[in-house]
């Protein structure tokens, strides 16, 4: 491979190398938005609490139905919460998938790189000896 073809190459790998480290950004990106929506679900379960047996009198009938409605309300916020955050980490488990391709395609084309800088290295020492 001559000096221009090596050079062209170089440049070719560079360009491919910013796009991989600009779409790694945007993966990152994304996964700090998909942590900043979590906050909020995450303080709402925090501030839920879950209804206590010594309110409600268990003795009466009615006691007991208002107790088991408070009970399965706050069971079925929680679910709710729950699906919601099993959404968010199904979402972060793809990009954070898609990170790793990334990586793996960034480590392949530095290696590149560095071979290519190899090849115009040597190509300008033995120009330079040719000339010289």
């Amino acid at each position: 491979m001559g000096l221009a073809a090596s050079q062209a190459r170089f440049l070719g790998l560079t360009a491919r190398q910013n796009d991989l480290e600009y779409q790694v950004q945007l993966v990152n990106q994304q996964r700090t938005n998909i942590a900043d929506e979590t906050l909020p679900i995450y303080q709402e379960i925090v501030s839920l609490t879950a209804p206590s047996s010594a309110n409600y009198d268990l003795t009466t009938a009615a006691g007991q139905a208002q107790y088991n409605s408070a009970e399965n309300s706050y069971q079925s916020q929680l679910n709710v919460y729950n699906s919601q955050e099993a959404s968010f980490q199904a979402q972060d488990k793809i990009l954070e998938q898609q990170l790793e391709q990334l990586n793996t395609q960034h480590n392949a084309v530095q290696t590149e790189i560095d071979t290519v800088k190899k090849i115009i290295d040597k190509n300008i020492d033995q120009t330079f000896k040719t000339f010289a």
